[in-house]
Parts: C-alpha cells; sequence; structure tokens
C-alpha cells in the first residue's frame, strides 16, 4: 500500500517539472504573442527638401457657360464633351413652348387684377346718417333742456313774487285783524263793566245770544288760523288721519256722561219757554250727541251750547270743555282734507268767520239798543264815541273783507307758483350740462368715425395705386419677357471646344445655370492652389514648378501671382501658375513643386515618427532589455526639438544616437514605458 502511494506522488512531481520546463522555453512565445506590434527604423543623417507643393485643376483662361434666362424644357442635346463647335452653332434644342417665367407673368397678372377688382368692390360708402339723426336729437334735447332752465328761472322768481305778495298779505291781514281789535278794544271800554246778574228779561237773553255770537267768532277766528297753519304748514294724510282720531278721544271726553249730567243738575232750573224746549230736546239726544266723532257737534248741541247761561261754573266748564274740543277736532279735520289735496277749506274757513263776525256785530248791536233802552243814563260824549268808533269798525270791516280776499288770492297764487317751481334752475343746469355732454360725445363719436374712415380711404388709395403700379410693373415685364422669349434653339456665340454639358434631354432649363461650358480657343490655361504664408514667403514670381504628375509632357507651369487667400487670409495665401504647352488641356489635374532647397541634417526621422503633447515634440525609441529569457523591447520616450521637415522626413535634435530604432507605427495605441514587438 506504501509503495503504491509513492508512486502517485512521483508521477504527480515528474508532471509539475515537465510544465514548469514547457513554461521556461516558450515564455517569450506566449508573452509576445499579446504585446503590440510595432515598426520604424534606424534614426540617421540625411537631406530635407524644403520645397512648396500643391495640386490644382488647369482651366481655361477665357470659358463661358451656355445658358437661357427661361424655364424651358430641353428636347434634344446636339453636342458632347470636347466637341469642336463654330459660333452660331445650335447647342440644345427646346420644347416649342412658351417659358415658364412667361407663363408665371400671366398668372400673376391675372392675380394682381383680381385683387384689385375686389379690392374696388369692397370699398363701401360710409353713411353717417344714423349719427346725423341722433346729433339731431341730442341737440334737441339741449334745447329743451335749456328752455325748462328758462321756465324754471321764471318759475322760481315768480315763487318768489308770490311769497312775497303773500307774506305781504298776510302781514295787512294781521294789520287790519289788529286794528279791528283795537277798535273794539277802545268800544268795550267805553262800555261801562255790565255784571249779567243784573240783566233780566230780553236784555239778558240778548247779552247771551251776543255772548254766543262772540265765542262763535273767537272760534271761527281759530278755525280760520288753523285752516291758514295747515294750509302754510301742510302734513301728510297719515300724519293728519292720526291726529284726527287724538281729536275724536278729546270730544268722546268732553261728552261723556258726567260732563253732560253735571250741565244738565246746574242748569235745569233756569230754562223757561222756548229755552225749556230746547234742553229737553237736548236731554232726548243726549246719547246721540254722545257718539258723535266723525262730524262736528249737532245743531241741537250747539244751540244749547249758545244758550247756556253763565251763571253756573260746572256748567261754564263743560261748555268751554266741549266747544274747545269741536275746535280742535274740527280743525284736524280741516287739516285732512287740506293734506287730501282739498283747497277750499282756507276760503270756507274764512268765509265762516266773516260770517260769525257779522252775527257777533248784529248780536252786539241788538244787546246795546236794548241796553241803551234801559240805560238812559249815558251820556252823548260816550254815545258820540261809541258811535265814532263802531263807524270806523264798520269801515275797516269792510275792508277787511277785501284784505282777506287778496290774502286768500295770494295764497292762491303761492300755491300755484310752488307747483311750477318743482324743476329748481340748479336741477336745469344739471340737465343741460348733461345733453350738452351726451351731444359732444356723440360728435366725437362722429368725428372720430369720420377721421378714421378718412384715413382709411386714404390707406386704400394708396394701395390701390400700389396695386395699379404692380400691373403696370407686371405688364411691361410680361412685354419684356416676350421681345426676350428665344426660339427653341439654344447656339453659342464663341466658337471653341465643349468642356461639359450639364443637362440632358427633358430636363428644364433654369435662369443663369449653365447647360454647357465651352472654352475660346487660344486663350491659355491657369492653375492655382494655396499654401501657408511661411511656405509662400519661400517662392517669387517667375518661378516655374517641377510638374510631378504623368501625362504633362511638353507643359510649363509658371508662379504668375502670390495672392490673399480669401477663405483665410491671415494665415495662407494663393499661388497662381500660368499654363503653356500643348499638353495643357482644361480640367487636368497636376502636382506641382517649386522652390525647392536641399540641406543636409545630422538626425532625420520619419514624419509619422515624431508625436506631439501638452510638453512638446518626442519621439518613441524601441529600447531593448536583456532577460534570463530573452530580449525584451520597451517604447521610450525621447523629447525632440523639430529643426526642419518636407513631405516625408523630419530634421530632429534630441538625446538618442544613430542607432536608436524610432518607432513610426503601432498596432495598437502604446504609451512611454510600454513592452512592445518589433516586426518587419
Amino acid at each position: 500500500m506504501k509503495a503504491n502511494n509513492r508512486g502517485w506522488v512521483k508521477n504527480i512531481a515528474i508532471i509539475f517539472l515537465a510544465v514548469l520546463l514547457a513554461l521556461t522555453f516558450f515564455s517569450n512565445t506566449i508573452l509576445n504573442a499579446s504585446l503590440p506590434e510595432v515598426s520604424g527604423q534606424q534614426a540617421g543623417g540625411g537631406e530635407i527638401s524644403t520645397a512648396v507643393r500643391g495640386t490644382g485643376t488647369v482651366a481655361s483662361n477665357e470659358a463661358f457657360s451656355v445658358s437661357i434666362d427661361r424655364t424651358r424644357r430641353i428636347k434634344k442635346v446636339l453636342v458632347r464633351q470636347g466637341d469642336t463647335v463654330e459660333a452660331g452653332q445650335v447647342l440644345f434644342e427646346l420644347e416649342p413652348t412658351d417659358s415658364n417665367e412667361l407663363k408665371q407673368a400671366e398668372a400673376t397678372l391675372a392675380d394682381l387684377r383680381y385683387q384689385f377688382n375686389m379690392k374696388l368692390l369692397n370699398i363701401k360708402p360710409n353713411d353717417y346718417r344714423t349719427d346725423e339723426v341722433a346729433i339731431a336729437r341730442l341737440q334737441e334735447s339741449l334745447n329743451d333742456a335749456m328752455t325748462r332752465r328758462d321756465e324754471a328761472i321764471v318759475a322760481q322768481s315768480t315763487l318768489e313774487v308770490a311769497k312775497a305778495a303773500d307774506f305781504a298779505a298776510q302781514d295787512k291781514l294781521a294789520e287790519a285783524n289788529d286794528e279791528i281789535a283795537l277798535i273794539n278794544e277802545q268800544i268795550n271800554a267805553l262800555n261801562a263793566p255790565v255784571d249779567p246778574s243784573t240783566l233780566t228779561g230780553e236784555v239778558l237773553r240778548l247779552y247771551n245770544v251776543w255772548q254766543a255770537a262772540k265765542e262763535t267768532s273767537k272760534h271761527a277766528l281759530r278755525a280760520q288760523e288753523d285752516a291758514q297753519a295747515a294750509v302754510n304748514n301742510p302734513t301728510s294724510v297719515a300724519e293728519a288721519t292720526q291726529h284726527m282720531a287724538t281729536m275724536q278721544e278729546v270730544v268722546r271726553g268732553a261728552l261723556n256722561d258726567s260732563i253732560l249730567v253735571a250741565a244738565e243738575d246746574a242748569v235745569k232750573a233756569t230754562y223757561v219757554g222756548e229755552e225749556l224746549a230746547l234742553y229737553e230736546d237736548f236731554i232726548a239726544k243726549k246719547a246721540e250727541l254722545a257718539g258723535a266723532f266723525s262730524s262736528i257737534i249737532s245743531r241741537e248741541l250747539r244751540a244749547f251750547l249758545d244758550y247756556t247761561p253763565h251763571t253756573a261754573p260746572a256748567l261754564v266748564a263743560a261748555v268751554t270743555d266741549v266747544k274747545n274740543a269741536d275746535a280742535m277736532f274740527k280743525a284736524a279735520q280741516d287739516a285732512l282734507t287740506i293734506a287730501q289735496g282739498d283747497s277750499s277749506i282756507l276760503p270756507n274757513a274764512q268765509e265762516a268767520y266773516r260770517k260769525a263776525q257779522r252775527a257777533e256785530t248784529d248780536a252786539k248791536e241788538a244787546y246795546d239798543v236794548a241796553y241803551e233802552a234801559e240805560n238812559k243814563e249815558l251820556t252823548a260824549e260816550t254815545a258820540g264815541k261809541k258811535s265814532e268808533l263802531n263807524a270806523k269798525l264798520s269801515s275797516k270791516k269792510k275792508d277787511l273783507v277785501a284784505i282777506q280776499r287778496a290774502a286768500t288770492d295770494a295764497q292762491t297764487a303761492l300755491q300755484k307758483a310752488t307747483q311750477e317751481a318743482n324743476f329748481t334752475p340748479e336741477q336745469a343746469e344739471d340737465a343741460i350740462k348733461s345733453a350738452r355732454r351726451a351731444l359732444e360725445d356723440k360728435m366725437l363719436q362722429l368725428e372720430t368715425a369720420q377721421d378714421s374712415a378718412a384715413t382709411t380711404a386714404a390707406i386704400t388709395d394708396l394701395e390701390l395705386g400700389k396695386m395699379r403700379k404692380q400691373i403696370e410693373d407686371q405688364e411691361l415685364e410680361i412685354a419684356r419677357l416676350k421681345e426676350l422669349e428665344v426660339g427653341n434653339d439654344v447656339t453659342t456665340r464663341y466658337g471653341g471646344t465643349v468642356l461639359s454639358v450639364v443637362s440632358i434631354a427633358g430636363d428644364n432649363t433654369m435662369p443663369g445655370v449653365a447647360l454647357a461650358t465651352i472654352e475660346i480657343n487660344g486663350k491659355g490655361y491657369t492653375l492655382s492652389f494655396t499654401v501657408t504664408n511661411e511656405e509662400a514667403q519661400r517662392v517669387r514670381v517667375g518661378d516655374i514648378a517641377t510638374i510631378n504628375s504623368w501625362g504633362a509632357n511638353g507643359v510649363t507651369c509658371t508662379l504668375s501671382a502670390i495672392k490673399v487667400d480669401r477663405d483665410n487670409p491671415s494665415r495662407r495665401k494663393l499661388l497662381e501658375f500660368d499654363v503653356t504647352g500643348d499638353g495643357a488641356t482644361a480640367g487636368q489635374n497636376l502636382d506641382l513643386s517649386i522652390g525647392s532647397r536641399t540641406q543636409y541634417y545630422d538626425m532625420i526621422v520619419p514624419n509619422s515618427a515624431v508625436r506631439e503633447d501638452s510638453t512638446g515634440s518626442f519621439v518613441l525609441i524601441a529600447q531593448d532589455k536583456r532577460t534570463p529569457l530573452g530580449t525584451r523591447y520597451i517604447a521610450t520616450r525621447v523629447d525632440v526639438t523639430v529643426q526642419n521637415s518636407d513631405s516625408k522626413s523630419t530634421a530632429v535634435s534630441g538625446e538618442f544616437g544613430w542607432s536608436a530604432f524610432v518607432i513610426t507605427t503601432s498596432s495598437k495605441p502604446i504609451t512611454p514605458g510600454s513592452q512592445v514587438r518589433l516586426v518587419g
């Protein structure tokens, strides 16, 4: 068992040593298979030629292009490249149709005429009748507003006059009433105080009638004053209705049973004859009288109150309350009637007051006659004064009637003037301003529309003028095109050699585009190419170039001009050559060299060996390195300075010798320090 194990270990050791030996012998071959392959040459001395080289195309000094300025279809091509042609010879035959330019020009003219006619049809006359009618109506409104303003001024003036007249009439009425009151006071002063308790019989009755008439006159005056106040200070219907309801409650209180009973008990024993019958009638209608709220006090109650004696204080108080309540209720009722628009209340009150005054006067006179008949002791002097005052009083009362009528007329005129002056001059001025502003706005709107229409019309005229000019120009263009229409043949003006034929049968010609190029015989040839500014400095006008191309026997190229290259004026120049000799032909490509200079350098390398990076120029040399397994080659960088170069080689200087192998090409990209394999 142990012998078998030692045999197995021995075999493994033999195999391992065999593999190791094989790897040792073939390591160089395996490694080289993966290395970049490089080629190059030994560095050494040599010459650098500094000739300027370039390639150009021979061109005729004078050639022209055959073209027409119309678009026509080519029917036949009658020449080929290289043919010799004579002046006037037919080169191309065209289809017998008008040119596209003439057709297009005629179509353009038709379109211009159509647009012009459409422009004329779209011109509409300006119609301002609606605006003018609106302006006329606004002017009428302004005139009406000014007329209303004038009327308002007149109405306002009339109102002021009416107010002054009413004030004067009322003042005069008050003055007349004051005069009458003064006369009455004077008459009363002449009359000795009369104690009603001393009066009896007919005199007492007449006294009571006079006192009742005085009371009636007083209430009539109060009713007139209340009516005047209601006219001067009118209230609303609602307020007047509320006030009348309040006065109804006052009448209700004045006519309650307790007051009437008090009056009945106080005077029952004083009534005799007609008075007793009147009292009994009052008692019978007491219930009806107590509920009379919607009208003035009934005739029966009024008669009873008027004939009531003034000896019972309770009765006097009852009578006074009832009469005052009656007066207030009557005033409230009149105020409501006035608020409702009835203008007859004040005149009626004034007429009632006049009647009451006459009744008072008549009652007073009757009482005075009866009283004087029983009192003879009145002196003639007192009677005379009283007669004079009574006459004066009668005259004043007559005058009062006219004054009251004038006051009524003034009040009526004031009411009318107030109604007519409801539109004030200030309101009228505001209406005028609004009407004038509306008129001015409308006129400005019309003016703006007219200005805009005028501008539009001017623009339209300009556009029409422009369109007319375009039509005229197009007509002239068509006439010119018709004059210039070529026939169906395209000929050459000069004789020479056909350098090229661009078009074929079926093509359309284009204005200015060559159909063929013809070289005019005997005019010579030229050739040109560009060089750097440095290269241009090495040549001179007159230098003869060396032709490096085949098939140029008998051709001479002489430098005729050095010009600035228009494509790169700062860095390059254009060299122009005169090409002579029988072997020169247009279109020939020639490779030239000129200004050749040769110089020997100690170290030259192929141009492909020189490399550059950000630090400068350098070359890579294959430096050998010996190892136990063989020689290895390492790409080593050597910085160089470029001294000169030509199309093949570059003269350099650097830290390497002639025997150095300079790398020119590699199968893979290499960098300094890379291991490489030499080939070739």
